[in-house]
């Protein structure tokens, strides 16, 4: 299953400085807590009203964590709760994806790592309900927010990566007019095999 939005999810992978002890300069005028709309969908910040056991089994499905770090976590409400509030007081930014269709409702989240020193901007996303797999959502949500993000004063560059294995998400960045970025060789072990990391990146224009 590698067309649309199938088995789809990028993760912060190799990123553990960004976000470290930078403070959010102004909560009031930031993107985090701007909501941003598509022709489908709505991407608004992740609140409380978000947390349910619905996002809960989305990180307990083997089939939707395949290409996740998150697989080895156990995760509860009370979990989510706290990596919800790991977001306040910092740039980094944490959204809900809902569809527009109310028998849909939200079905996955996009996360933005920011260091802001040196204008990086890393994006992760997760389509969680199997039913909006396969539509496009996760492409239009990823370029939507790359998009606000190029335009944020001091965003230069903005990336994302995932495993090399992953097609889908490959194919969503290659969309989003992202190019190659590097690659971390055998750098995972995922079923048995060792797999690669690729990174994806594009660049504010000048």
């Amino acid at each position: 299953m590698t067309n649309g939005d199938l088995e789809m999810i990028a993760e912060h992978v190799d990123r553990p400085s960004f976000g470290t002890n930078v403070p959010d300069s102004d909560p009031r005028e930031t993107m985090k807590h701007r909501t941003h709309d598509t022709p489908r969908l709505t991407i608004e910040p992740f609140g409380e009203k978000h947390l349910s056991e619905r996002y809960v089994s989305w990180l307990h499905d083997p089939e939707n964590m395949r290409w996740s770090e998150n697989r080895f976590a156990k995760h509860t409400l009370e979990s989510c709760r706290e990596y919800m509030r790991s977001f306040d007081g910092s740039p980094n930014m944490f959204f809900a994806i809902v569809a527009k269709d109310p028998a849909l409702g939200h079905f996955g989240n996009l996360t933005v790592y920011v260091e802001p020193r040196h204008g990086l901007a890393d994006i992760g996303i997760l389509i969680g309900d199997r039913a909006a797999w396969g539509k496009g959502y996760g492409r239009e949500a990823w370029g939507a927010i790359q998009s606000a993000l190029l335009e944020e004063p001091g965003i230069r560059k903005v990336t994302g990566g995932c495993v090399a294995d992953n097609v889908g998400m490959v194919k969503v960045f290659e969309a989003c007019g992202m190019v190659p970025d590097g690659r971390r060789v055998r750098q995972y072990v995922y079923e048995g095999r060792e797999v690669d990391i690729v990174h994806y990146a594009i660049w504010r224009r000048t």
